[in-house]
């Protein structure tokens, strides 16, 4: 079992490329790739691929994400495209893979708010085993657009889970990242952030949201 300390100061840096690799020439358009994207060109030979993130109130955001027994070849390629995903949608924080639109979604979330986005964070099966405190911080939602409203959290967590080669973790996180694992591991269990909200508060982003969809389905 390894012991790590997450804050929202300090994260866990991964070292994503290393050792010697065959003689390659690759041009890079943009310089904005990182090293995750890198290192799976390089293993691959191209990129990976991206899921759709779901829109609220999409009835498959209600869905739990099965248990991981093994991480095979189909999981791992699962967190490689979740990770991508993560990387190519702007301003996202972390993903959940019940808000995306694959079939019969694991119980994964990727997590990596860092400036560079080179601090990736897989948690498999994972699971708050300890919290203390209680703070309330603003939340949005990359499933529930132009929703932002405050949430009440658990101050700090520990949590355990496998990491994306199967080896077991715990870690401690306060602040933003423990915001950031509640609110993902809420997803993994058929919640969004809505749920936490007193019922005339959700009503108001309910009617909001669907007007927007109704304004939006009128306009194509």
């Amino acid at each position: 079992m390894v012991q790590v300390l997450y804050n929202h100061n300090s994260l866990r840096r991964e070292k994503l490329l290393g050792g010697e690799t065959e003689a390659n020439i690759i041009t890079v358009h943009h310089l904005d790739i990182n090293l995750l994207q890198l290192r799976r060109f390089l293993k691959t030979g191209g990129p990976m691929a991206t899921f759709k993130i779901l829109q609220y109130p999409d009835p498959k955001l209600r869905r739990k994400g099965h248990h991981v027994t093994e991480i095979d070849a189909r999981i791992s390629k699962i967190i490689d495209d979740m990770f991508e995903t993560h990387y190519s949608t702007k301003n996202c924080a972390a993903l959940a893979a019940t808000q995306l639109d694959m079939p019969d979604p694991p119980h994964i979330t990727v997590i990596d708010f860092s400036d560079q986005k080179n601090s990736p964070l897989c948690l498999v099966n994972g699971e708050i085993i300890a919290s203390a405190g209680e703070y309330e911080l603003e939340e949005g939602c990359m499933s529930i657009a132009g929703a932002y409203e405050k949430v009440k959290r658990a101050e700090k967590i520990t949590v355990s889970a496998m990491d994306k080669h199967g080896k077991p973790f715990t870690f401690e996180a306060d602040g933003f990242m423990a915001k950031c694992v509640q609110h993902e591991l809420d997803h993994l269990d058929g919640k969004v952030f809505l749920d936490h909200l007193s019922a005339l508060k959700r009503g108001r982003i309910d009617k909001r949201i669907t007007k927007m969809l109704r304004q939006s389905a009128r306009s194509t």
